[in-house]
């Protein structure tokens, strides 16, 4: 498992909380923090 995938994995629920007190739709706060995590994973490679 490489460094992203191990950092979501574990920080998802945190980070999904922090996003979720700026925008309260769920849907909405999952995709960005699925963007966020999709544009370092994109730098990586």
């Amino acid at each position: 498992m490489d460094f992203l995938t191990t950092a979501y994995t574990s920080l998802r629920d945190k980070l999904r909380n922090r996003v979720r007190s700026m925008i309260p739709d769920a849907t909405a706060a999952d995709d960005v923090l699925q963007e966020a995590f999709y544009k370092l994973w994109a730098k990586k490679y």
